[in-house]
């Protein structure tokens, strides 16, 4: 440190805890967390997912993979309910991503469960009946969550 100056202080992911760009870019980009989701919100987005989410579900922050999606809610489904695995024996990342569940799931008039979709790039392997316009926002189809 030079007479005078003060040292520059490090930066710390806000939304993992993490130092950010230690030699390099390599493990946060500008605006995204080092688990690839947005950090910082774009004209229009109304949140940004807890972190950490399960992994493979959200890529790079630009991607979302709806059947890693429906993969994890299904396993958390049946830790949970079928094998009443307590709360505190779940990875953190279930925590996060009930969180999320909670915060963007709605049920349609017909009582289809959705999920409200982020702003983010399916693989064009995504079958088309698991994606639904609803009140002019993309959702997930969620009919395992059915009472029928």
């Amino acid at each position: 440190m030079f007479l005078g100056h003060s040292q520059r202080k490090t930066a710390i992911c806000s939304r993992c805890h993490t130092v950010m760009y230690p030699g390099g870019s390599e493990n946060h980009k500008r605006g995204y967390c080092a688990d690839g989701a947005r950090q910082v919100k774009r004209k229009g987005e109304d949140d940004i997912p807890d972190w950490p989410q399960p992994q493979e579900i959200y890529v790079k922050g630009t991607d979302f993979h709806p059947i890693e999606f429906l993969k994890t809610l299904w396993d958390m489904y049946e830790k949970v309910v079928v094998r009443e695995e307590r709360s505190t024996d779940l990875p953190m990342e279930y925590e996060a991503f009930w969180k999320v569940l909670q915060r963007r799931t709605t049920i349609d008039e017909d009582g289809s469960v959705l999920f409200r979709l982020y702003d983010l790039i399916m693989p064009p392997s995504t079958p088309d009946r698991l994606v639904v316009l609803h009140n002019g926002h993309q959702h997930l189809r969620l009919d395992c969550l059915r009472d029928d």
